[in-house]
C-alpha cells in the first residue's frame, strides 16, 4: 500500500491510495493552519471557531443541514478537526458519488458565508464546550499540561480560546481569516478507497479552479521554550488526583523524538503486559488507569504520562513511575519485545482505511506524508541503543514538569 502523489490544477499535493477491495472513498484537505498561527490573544480560538462556521452556510449549501444531506442520505459524513498546527476537512462516501463529495469540500471552504447571526449562535456551542472541558479533569488537565509544559511557546495555547476571545471575533475577523489561509496554496489534500489517481484528480480538478491560489503558510520556528513554573496544581470537587507529568522533547520528524515515541510504548505498551501497568497498578495496586503518550508536533514534541490515583497513593505512585522509567532505559528484552508489538500493531491498524488516511494526516503535519510500509520500516530499523541514548537525555525527573486536578484537600 503506497501513496501516489499528483499535483492539481490549482497547485496543491493530492495523496491517493487505491483500494480496490473497498466500495467507498475517504477524502480530507489539510488547512496549514491552526492554534498556533492566531493573532493571539485578542483572536483566540479562532481557527477552531473557523472549522465550525465553515459549516453553517455556503452559498450552494445554504444551512449544515443542506450540506450534511447531501451526503448523509448514502450513509456518508463529513467532519473536521483543528490542532495546533492544522484544520482538517474530511468525508466518506459510496465511490460513485466521488464528486458530490469532493463538490461538499470545495463549498464548505471556497465560499462560507460567515452570517453574524450565525458567529453568534454557533460561538455559544464553543463556549459551552470550555465550560464542560473545564468540568472534566481530563480536558482540562490535557490544556493545563500543554500549557504548563510549553510556556510561552505558541503550542501551549488552548485550542478553544477563551469566552472574552471568542466573544470579540466578528465576521470582518473570520473573512480576514480565510483569505489568509484557506487557499489551494496552503492545502494538502487526501484520497483513499475504490478510486484511480487519474479519477481523483479530476475530480478535484473539476471544482477546485486554478485561479483560485495563495501563498502557503510558512512559519518561523520557534526552538526556545520559555516557562514561569515546572508544576501547578487545580483544587476541584473531585474524588481522586489526575496528575500529568512529562516534558517537551525535538521536533516530530527526527528519528531522536521517533525514538523517544518507541521509548514511550516501552513503558506502556497500550498492554497489560508493560511496565507502567505491571508495576505501578498490577502489583501495588496504585492507580486504575496509567499511560505514556507522545504528541509530535513540528518545534517540539510532547512527552506525557498520566495517571490517576487517591491522594495518599501519589507519591508512591510517581516514585515507581520513575523507576519504571529508569530500569527500562537498559531492558534489551522489552525493547525487542515492543519492536515486534508495535510492527504487529500497525500492521493489524493499517487493516482499516481511516487509520491509514488519519496517520498520512498526522504525518503530513510535523513532516511529510509517508505510506504504511515505510512506517513500519522506520519502527524496525531502530537501534536498542539509539532509543536507550534518546531516554538518557531526556527521560530524567529534573527535566519534568508536573500537573494535578485534585481534590480540595490535597497539600504539597
Amino acid at each position: 500500500m503506497e501513496f501516489e502523489k499528483v499535483e492539481l490544477a490549482c497547485g496543491s499535493p493530492l495523496h491517493v491510495m487505491e483500494l480496490p477491495h473497498l466500495r467507498s472513498v475517504s477524502m480530507a484537505v489539510l488547512m496549514n493552519a491552526g492554534t498556533r498561527d492566531e493573532q493571539y490573544p485578542h483572536e483566540a480560538g479562532i481557527a477552531h471557531a473557523f472549522e465550525h462556521l465553515v459549516f453553517r452556510g455556503s452559498s450552494r449549501f445554504p444551512t449544515s443541514k443542506k450540506i450534511s444531506a447531501h451526503v448523509d442520505k448514502d450513509g456518508g459524513g463529513l467532519g473536521a478537526w483543528t490542532s495546533h498546527e492544522g484544520t482538517c476537512f474530511f468525508g466518506q462516501l459510496l465511490t460513485k458519488r466521488m464528486d458530490c463529495l469532493v463538490e461538499c469540500l470545495y463549498h464548505l471552504l471556497r465560499q462560507p458565508l460567515f452570517r453574524e447571526k450565525d458567529c453568534e449562535i454557533e460561538i455559544q456551542p464553543i463556549i459551552e464546550e470550555i465550560l464542560g472541558g473545564n468540568d472534566d479533569p481530563d480536558v482540562l488537565i490535557d490544556d493545563t499540561f500543554r500549557e504548563i509544559a510549553y510556556g510561552s511557546h505558541p503550542l501551549g495555547r488552548k485550542i478553544l480560546g477563551t469566552r472574552e476571545s471568542l466573544q470579540g471575533l466578528t465576521r470582518e475577523h473570520l473573512l480576514d481569516y480565510h483569505k489568509t489561509y484557506c487557499h489551494p496554496g496552503n492545502f494538502t489534500f487526501f484520497a483513499l478507497g475504490n478510486i484511480t489517481a487519474r479519477d481523483v484528480q479530476a475530480s478535484f480538478d473539476r471544482f477546485f479552479e486554478s485561479s483560485w491560489s495563495g501563498p502557503k503558510n510558512i512559519r518561523t520556528p520557534q526552538p526556545e521554550i520559555l516557562r514561569s513554573s515546572n508544576a501547578k496544581v487545580i483544587l476541584k470537587d473531585i474524588e481522586q488526583v489526575h496528575a500529568y507529568i512529562g516534558t517537551p522533547v525535538g521536533p516530530g520528524r527526527e528519528r531522536e523524538t521517533k525514538a523517544i515515541g518507541f521509548f514511550s510504548h516501552m513503558l506502556d505498551g497500550d498492554s497489560m503486559s508493560y511496565p507502567l501497568f505491571q508495576e505501578v497498578r498490577d502489583k501495588l495496586g496504585l492507580c486504575y488507569s496509567i499511560g505514556a503518550s507522545l504528541e509530535k508536533e513540528t518545534d517540539h514534541s510532547l512527552f506525557s504520562i498520566a495517571i490517576n490515583t487517591e491522594i495518599e497513593k501519589l507519591q508512591r505512585a510517581l516514585s515507581t513511575i520513575y523507576a519504571v522509567i529508569e530500569k527500562s532505559k537498559n531492558n534489551k528484552t522489552l525493547f525487542a519485545k515492543t519492536k515486534r508489538r508495535a510492527v504487529g500493531q500497525l500492521t493489524l491498524a493499517f487493516e482499516k482505511p481511516a487509520n491509514i488516511i488519519e496517520s498520512a494526516i498526522a504525518k503530513c503535519i510535523y513532516e511529510e506524508t509517508k505510506s504504511p510500509a515505510t512506517i513500519i520500516r522506520e519502527i524496525e530499523s531502530l537501534e536498542f541503543e539509539e532509543v536507550k541514548a534518546a531516554a538518557e537525555r531526556w527521560m530524567q525527573p529534573e527535566k519534568f514538569v508536573c500537573v494535578c486536578i485534585s481534590p480540595k484537600n490535597f497539600k504539597s
